[in-house]
């Protein structure tokens, strides 16, 4: 952790080991939530974008199980 990370939990009133383990689970948090949207640079440029793909499926498993029609 950089040096001075763990002062807001430490003004807050937590100990320094509790400190610390607020500030790695904020980083892990903030990591698991970048994930998904860098995850797609990892594929090869000719890799099929699945978004489409999985849009398309999961909105004809909702229109089936709403009988809603396409609106437009």
């Amino acid at each position: 952790m950089p040096p001075g990370s763990t002062g807001v939990p430490r003004r807050a009133g937590f100990p320094d080991r509790e400190a610390v383990r607020i500030c790695h689970a904020f980083a892990d948090q903030a990591l698991a939530s970048g994930a998904p949207d860098y995850a797609g640079t990892a594929l090869h440029p000719a890799a099929p974008d699945p978004l489409p793909t999985a849009a398309r499926t999961r909105l004809g498993r909702l229109r089936a199980r709403t009988g809603r029609a396409r609106s437009h």
